[in-house]
């Protein structure tokens, strides 16, 4: 009897767990708005733009500097798409899978 109520216990609080996954993840999906406000990127792009042209302006004109430069520049530009991409997990390079939720769906019997 113990193990049963155990059972019964852990079956009711996965799929507790479950539905409630399922509710915070139906949220984002439908969550249409970007969640980055524009003006923040816009003035992060440009604050970038400022330090890498005051570098760009203060270093050597040599290859190793030059380099460095790019890849720093490179970086920073990765990091704001990877922000951007991020924002809407559903669309865009960056997609998230909708077969997780599909699958615990069924399994718990929701239609």
């Amino acid at each position: 009897p113990k193990d049963t109520e155990q059972h019964q216990f852990f079956k009711e609080k996965a799929s507790s767990s479950a539905t409630s996954l399922i509710k915070a993840r139906y949220k984002l999906a439908t969550l249409q708005h970007s969640v980055i406000p524009i003006p923040m990127l816009v003035t992060i792009v440009l604050w970038l733009t400022c330090i890498f042209m005051s570098l760009g302006f203060c270093s050597p004109k040599n290859t190793t500097a030059l380099i460095s430069e790019y890849v720093g520049a490179l970086c920073a530009a990765a990091a704001i798409l990877l922000i951007t991409e991020l924002d809407n997990p559903f669309t865009g390079v960056i997609q998230i899978s909708k077969e997780p939720a599909a699958m615990a769906l069924r399994a718990i019997g929701a239609p």
